[in-house]
């Protein structure tokens, strides 16, 4: 199933309007990647940056802060200071934008980068310089809001751990929500059922036993399973899995598999969102969505296609769930003589192309229909 920043877009028009979701995020000019002990990057946004092309002012900043090495200051001190002596210190500001309004496709772009292969400090910084940080490092004392400008806990593992998350969601989103039916595969791959842990326990207790010594004592013996491996484990793990999906009907592993992406993205909501109030020209207030975080803004768009009220349609071309996209109404007057455009409303379309329209016919046609 493709899904577009369009679809997104709809989506979040359908529960609230521009002025409900007016969050800003910070984008700063110069980022730059950190060392951690761990072996890990962090990406952090400094105060001021070192900017300048011209030879000469920049062997005149490095003997400088060559020299400032010397004495007491730190490399970074010392890099600082160079360069406000030089005059090559350039302030970093930000520049502000509504992810919710201006990006409504942020959250199916990150999903994707888990797909495009491992998530490098590169990755992360390629990224970070169009959206700005995730916001996974936390301000001091402001009710868990995310520092725009990143830290410690801005890394590329976190990173990735929050791709990966993305992309799970919207992965077994889809799956159950598949006009063929729940995509099995999918679903088995990121939900363990929820007796396999326990079977895996129950064959691989320890067995104990109870013996008496030479001096007739009772005496508790513990002895290890054979089925305790970590690789007779994996292949137990694997066959229970198997067995508790095959035994279940394709309704209850959509049901599971959609009551799993709605508890993650409960927990995920209620750390990263809030409800907030946004003044409105004419002085009032009006309650909309508030995001602590990046991956808050992106968490909401998702939440909104996930409580889309069905109103889009799915090619039917086997093999392809692109949504076929609104035509665009043209405006009317209407009765008190103002120009309104009118709801979007789909055509009657069946398929997305005319490739798909041919192999939705080829299929109907084998199917006797």
């Amino acid at each position: 199933m493709k899904i577009s920043a369009e679809t997104i877009e709809r989506a979040m028009s359908e529960f609230t309007s521009e002025e409900e979701r007016a969050g800003d995020w910070r984008v700063y000019t110069h980022y730059e990647l950190r060392e951690l002990e761990s072996g890990d990057v962090s990406v952090y946004a400094p105060l001021h940056w070192v900017h300048e092309t011209d030879p000469e002012k920049l062997e005149l900043y490095r003997q400088t802060r060559q020299a400032r090495e010397q004495g007491v200051f730190s490399a970074a001190l010392a890099s600082h200071v160079a360069a406000h002596d030089v005059g090559i210190l350039q302030d970093n500001e930000p520049q502000l934008y509504q992810p919710l309004i201006d990006n409504p496709g942020l959250f199916l772009k990150f999903a994707k980068l888990a797909e495009e292969g491992p998530i490098t400090g590169e990755v992360m910084l390629e990224w970070v310089r169009t959206y700005g940080v995730l916001g996974l490092d936390k301000l001091d004392g402001v009710a868990g809001m995310g520092n725009p400008r990143g830290g410690p806990a801005e890394n590329a593992y976190n990173f990735g751990e929050r791709a990966q998350e993305a992309e799970m969601i919207l992965r077994l989103w889809k799956a159950a929500k598949s006009p063929y039916g729940p995509d099995v595969e999918t679903i088995k791959k990121y939900i363990i059922m929820p007796e396999v842990p326990h079977l895996q326990s129950w064959f691989a207790a320890p067995k104990v036993t109870v013996r008496k010594d030479e001096e007739g004592r009772e005496v508790t013996f513990t002895e290890k399973s054979a089925l305790a491996s970590s690789q007779v484990l994996g292949i137990m793990r694997q066959v229970f899995q198997e067995d508790a999906v095959d035994r279940r009907s394709r309704e209850q592993l959509r049901k599971i598999t959609l009551e799993y992406v709605r508890e993650t993205m409960r927990i995920r909501l209620k750390e990263e969102c809030y409800q907030r109030m946004y003044l409105q020209q004419d002085g009032t207030d009006r309650p909309g969505w508030g995001f602590k975080s990046l991956y808050g803004a992106m968490l909401l768009q998702m939440m909104s296609l996930i409580a889309y009220s069905g109103t889009r349609r799915v090619c039917k071309a086997p093999g392809c769930f692109n949504i076929i996209s609104f035509e665009e109404p043209e405006p009317v007057k209407n009765d008190s003589g103002k120009w309104v455009t009118p709801r979007r409303t789909y055509s009657h379309k069946e398929t997305c192309s005319e490739a798909c329209r041919k192999r939705y016919s080829d299929h109907n046609r084998r199917r006797g229909r």
